[in-house]
């Protein structure tokens, strides 16, 4: 996750099969869900 002091959020998983690993490693859910836990703030 980068925070540039200029305000915003950016946040690249690096992967295309992200959201298909989300169903299979609850790890994966996790870091998901505090994501866009901390983007909705």
């Amino acid at each position: 996750m980068h925070c540039p002091p200029g305000g915003g959020v950016a946040f690249s998983v690096g992967s295309l099969c992200w959201t298909s690993s989300m169903p299979v490693y609850d790890t994966d859910s996790k870091i998901t869900k505090n994501l866009l836990r901390r983007f909705s703030q």
